[in-house]
C-alpha cells in the first residue's frame, strides 16, 4: 500500500495539493478571502496624526486598569472609529497579553482570627518571602477597609495590593453615591468572594486566601474565609496557611474549654494572649514565618491595627540537640 499522495519523487512539490496537511501552520495555502488585520490596521493609521495616536494610546493604557473596566465598551468604539475595527482588535489584544500567574513568588504565611465577646481579633506576621527567603520583613498584611471591617490576606503580595485597591475603589464609589448607605462587612466579603470566584472562573485567580472581620449591625461579630477558589465558610476561629494545621487546633481547642458559649466567653485580653501564644508557637513551626506580628481588633470603638510586637521565645532547649550546638551532644 503506498502511503504517499505521490511518487513523483524529485519533482517540484505541488503546492495546491495537500492531504495530509503538511504545510507548517506559518506557511498554509494562500487563501484569498483571508485579512491581514495587522498591516491593514498600519496602513489605515498612517494617514492619523500623531496626536491622535497619543491619544489612542493614552486611552488603551487607561483601560487596562481594572478598577475603570465600565470604561471598556465607549472605549472600544473611541478605537474602533479612529484606527478601524480590525486595528482596534490588534490593540486590544496587546493591551490584555498578559499571562495568567502560574505561581506566586513573593508570598506571606498565616492569618490568625477569631471572635470574642463585643468583637473580632485578628493576628498576622509581617514577612513576605521571596520563595524560601525571607526577603521584606516589614510587610502589613493586615488591611482596614471602611469603619468596622478588616482583611487580612495570606499568598501572593501583588495579588493582595491589586485586591485592596479593588476594595478601596468600591468604597470610594460607594460614598460618592452619598446615599447614606454604608457597606456593611459581609457585604464587602460576598464583594470579595465574588471577586476571587470570577478570578478563578477566568483561569487567572488571585494566589490569595483572605479572611475577612468585622461588625455587623448591632455589633454582630463578623467572621469569614474566601481563597483562591472561590470556597468560602464561616467559623468562630480561622486561619490560613500554615496555621490552619498548626494554630486553629489550639484556637479550636480555647474555644471548646469556654463550654457552650464559646466565643461569647472569650474576653478581649484572653483572645490576645490566646493569638500571641499561636504566633509563637508558629514562629517556633514554620520557616515562614519571623518573630515579628501585628494583632488587630474590631469592636464597636472601630478598626485598631497595633504597631509589629514579637513574642518572648526560648531556645535554651536547642543546645541538647544534636547539629545545633556541640556535634557530639546527643538527644
Amino acid at each position: 500500500m503506498n502511503h504517499f499522495p505521490s511518487t513523483s519523487w524529485g519533482k517540484p512539490r505541488n503546492d495546491s495539493v495537500d492531504p495530509y496537511a503538511t504545510f507548517p501552520i506559518h506557511q498554509g495555502r494562500h487563501n484569498s478571502n483571508q485579512i491581514d488585520a495587522f498591516s491593514q490596521g498600519v496602513q489605515h493609521t498612517q494617514s492619523v496624526s500623531p496626536t491622535t495616536h497619543l491619544l489612542a494610546l493614552a486611552l488603551a493604557l487607561d483601560a487596562s486598569a481594572p478598577p475603570r473596566s465600565h470604561y471598556v465598551v465607549p472605549l472600544r468604539r473611541t478605537l474602533a472609529v479612529i484606527f478601524g475595527h480590525q486595528s482596534c482588535q490588534v490593540i486590544w489584544a496587546l493591551i490584555n497579553l498578559r499571562p495568567p500567574v502560574r505561581q506566586p513568588i513573593v508570598t506571606g504565611t498565616s492569618v490568625l482570627a477569631i471572635k470574642f465577646n463585643g468583637g473580632v481579633m485578628m493576628a498576622a506576621d509581617n514577612l513576605a518571602s521571596y520563595g524560601s527567603l525571607a526577603r521584606f520583613k516589614d510587610i502589613k498584611r493586615l488591611h482596614a477597609v471602611g469603619e468596622s471591617t478588616l482583611v487580612g490576606a495570606s499568598g501572593d503580595m501583588a495579588d493582595y495590593q491589586q485586591v485592596i485597591k479593588l476594595l478601596e475603589n468600591q468604597m470610594i464609589s460607594e460614598q460618592i453615591l452619598d446615599d447614606g448607605h454604608v457597606l456593611s462587612s459581609s457585604q464587602i466579603y460576598e464583594y470579595l468572594s465574588n471577586v476571587m470566584y470570577s478570578k478563578r472562573n477566568k483561569q487567572d485567580p488571585f494566589w490569595n486566601a483572605f479572611i475577612v472581620a468585622g461588625l455587623e449591625p448591632g455589633n454582630v461579630p463578623f467572621l469569614s474565609y474566601v481563597d483562591l477558589l472561590g470556597t468560602t465558610y464561616s467559623a468562630p476561629s480561622l486561619a490560613s496557611g500554615y496555621g490552619h494545621h498548626i494554630a486553629q487546633p489550639l484556637l479550636r481547642k480555647a474555644l471548646e474549654r469556654l463550654g457552650p458559649e464559646g466565643e461569647k466567653a472569650l474576653s478581649e485580653a484572653d483572645a490576645r494572649a490566646l493569638l500571641e501564644q499561636c504566633m509563637k508557637v508558629l514562629f517556633y513551626r514554620d520557616a515562614r514565618s519571623i518573630n515579628k506580628f501585628q494583632i488587630a481588633s474590631v469592636t464597636s470603638r472601630g478598626v485598631e491595627i497595633s504597631e509589629s510586637m514579637k513574642a518572648p521565645t526560648e531556645w535554651s532547649f536547642a543546645e541538647g540537640l544534636r547539629g545545633y550546638g556541640n556535634s557530639d551532644e546527643t538527644y
